[in-house]
């Protein structure tokens, strides 16, 4: 029979026969009710199923959890400082070393020989002063460069007077 035809009074008996352990009981709700045979004895399966399941020996006795002690916060801040302190140095470590191994830029400007000074004379008889005419720099060394030569090489090409 299913639970929904049991009359509630009688499922109540069925369960308390079911948990009990005295055999006249059972043997009298047999008697009283013969149709729920079946069900009497598929509770009581399912009590002794239950009672069995039971953990051996005691339950654990209740204890308060204690709490782990806490790590102050400032310690841990502790190592932010120190580790931008350290990756600092390793940059600075970085740059040092690239900078060492890297090829070092020399100035290619190269050196313009002057040429011997012309001379141009004033009069037509060709007697006269000497002017001298300033060395222009040659197209190849403004090719090469990229610009004209600096003060620096000027001075180097400065004709002698």
């Amino acid at each position: 029979m299913s639970k929904q035809q049991i009359p509630p009074a009688i499922d109540e008996m069925l369960w308390a026969a079911a948990e009990s352990d005295a055999p006249g009981l059972k043997s009298d709700f047999e008697r009283r009710y013969p149709e729920f045979r079946a069900e009497l004895a598929t509770r009581i399966a399912m009590v002794d199923v239950l009672k069995k399941s039971r953990p051996v020996g005691s339950v654990a006795p209740f204890r308060i959890p204690i709490e782990s002690p806490r790590t102050n916060p400032w310690r841990r801040m502790i190592w932010v400082p120190a580790a931008a302190t350290v990756l600092a140095a390793l940059a600075f470590a970085a740059f040092k070393i690239t900078e060492a191994t890297a090829p070092v830029a020399t100035n290619n400007i190269p050196t313009v020989n002057a040429p011997e000074p012309n001379s141009i004379s004033n009069d037509a008889t060709g007697a006269g002063t000497e002017d001298v005419v300033s060395p222009q720099p040659s197209p190849a060394t403004i090719a090469d460069t990229g610009r004209l030569p600096d003060t620096e090489t000027q001075k180097q090409i400065q004709l002698p007077a």
